[in-house]
């Protein structure tokens, strides 16, 4: 590892060199505060990843805070989220019947990001490549990510509204307002354990400020306890994992609005709960 930073710096591949461990300046790269090159960053990421299971082999033994810290890690807990669909009722106009919000989760999020991160080189994408199920992904890669998926640790949660059969009242909320009744809902449906102090990371659906002040005022209204340790918002763009759950929500909306379950069915068993409203 030290031979390949090495060689990162003898490129000039990074403008300012700051000397520090490997382990913070991992950390630096995961939390988005390193710019630079993406391959050489999502290469320098993948390999220098805490595993904590290394420890258990004897290959080194972290102590004091380094051991917390490395522990806090392993049993962290990501949940993802992302839509698909339209807020809007106006169907005349081409507004979709469904709308679906997804969530992703698992206890090692790191991996998962490394498995898009390596699926991207695999097939030769360019690094800012953005998953997106409907804008842009073509069927082929579709299909081959969805293969990939069913291969990683993960859970899937979906709420599917039908727009078209809510009542009345419920037709009164128009965009970010709706938005949030649907998330909040899919919130109050997982579990308090599973939720207890993990994190969501909810793509920017408005700007990040007004995403989560409609949420956290449909949630209070709704007397609702979010259960995670936090809500923050991210741009899909630079979140491997919202980009996972826009697939997920992507390939929901695309079994109940065309009745093509072929991608859904691929990770079905990751599925943990799939509510319908409406």
């Amino acid at each position: 590892m030290v031979e390949q930073i090495a060689q990162i710096v003898a490129d000039d591949h990074f403008k300012v060199i700051l000397p520090m461990a490997v382990q913070p300046f991992y950390h630096l790269c995961r939390l988005g505060s390193v710019e630079g090159d993406s391959e050489l960053v999502a290469r320098f990421m993948a390999e220098a990843c805490p595993h904590v299971f290394k420890a258990e082999q004897g290959i080194y033994e972290p102590t004091g805070k380094q051991r917390s810290k490395l522990q806090d890690v392993a049993e962290m807990t990501t949940f993802a989220g992302d839509e698909a669909g339209h807020t809007s009722f106006n169907f005349e106009k081409g507004a979709t019947r469904y709308f679906v919000v997804a969530f992703i989760n698992t206890d090692e999020p790191d991996e998962l990001r490394q498995a898009v991160t390596r699926f991207r080189q695999e097939h030769s994408l360019p690094k800012p490549y953005e998953f997106s199920f409907h804008e842009a992904t073509g069927r082929g890669i579709r299909e081959s990510f969805f293969v990939m998926l069913a291969e990683q640790v993960f859970n899937a949660w979906i709420l599917v509204v039908d727009k078209a059969a809510l009542p009345d009242l419920s037709r009164g909320l128009r965009g970010t307002d709706f938005y949030s009744f649907c998330v909040s809902e899919l919130i109050k449906a997982i579990p308090a354990d599973r939720k207890r102090g993990a994190t969501l990371l909810l793509d920017e659906y408005d700007s990040a400020g007004k995403t989560l002040a409609s949420l956290g005022r449909m949630m209070k209204a709704r007397g609702i306890n979010r259960g995670f340790k936090k809500i923050v918002v991210r741009r899909s763009q630079s979140e491997d994992l919202v980009q996972v759950a826009d697939m997920v929500a992507g390939a929901t909306l695309r079994q109940f609005a065309k009745n093509d379950d072929s991608h859904l069915r691929v990770i079905e068993e990751r599925v943990d709960l799939l509510i319908r409203y409406g």
